[in-house]
């Protein structure tokens, strides 16, 4: 849909996202920084998640002009240069992910999957109504 906005001459697609949250915050931080950015499509991905695929997802759009700095400055974002440590300074790192489930964790979460199949079972109660013919037959006992 970017195609036909007004602005279309002024800007160059920088980048797409499926979370509107991710590029909220790129845009920002890119707006923080001097860079004039706008998003497109926005709000249709945070009505119904599903029209993301289908219409590209949220569209960050950043000025011809500022197009190579911004790109440079996504490209640092990605690297870590702006992550800060204890001391609110800028640090080098890489993403190291190591999770770790130790007996207690398992014993939670069995726990819980207990209690949500035993809630979410339907149970049978007995119906306070009788039918036609088990009515007939109550009578035909009785007489």
């Amino acid at each position: 849909m970017w195609n036909i906005h007004p602005t279309r001459g002024q800007y160059k697609l920088l980048a797409q996202y499926l979370s509107p949250i991710d590029a909220s915050i790129e845009a920002g931080f890119l707006q923080s920084e001097g860079i004039d950015a706008i998003l497109l499509d926005e709000n249709i991905v945070w009505n119904n998640q599903v029209y993301a695929q289908a219409t590209g997802g949220v569209k960050l759009l950043v000025n011809y002009k500022e197009f190579e700095q911004a790109q440079a400055m996504l490209n640092e974002l990605y690297q870590g240069k702006y992550n800060i440590n204890d001391q609110l300074e800028p640090i080098d790192c890489e993403l190291k992910v190591d999770v770790k489930n130790n007996k207690s964790d398992y014993l939670n979460m069995g726990f819980v999957f207990l209690v949500f199949f035993t809630l979410g079972l339907a149970l049978p109660f007995k119906s306070k109504y009788q039918s036609l013919s088990d009515k007939k037959d109550n009578k035909e006992k009785t007489q």
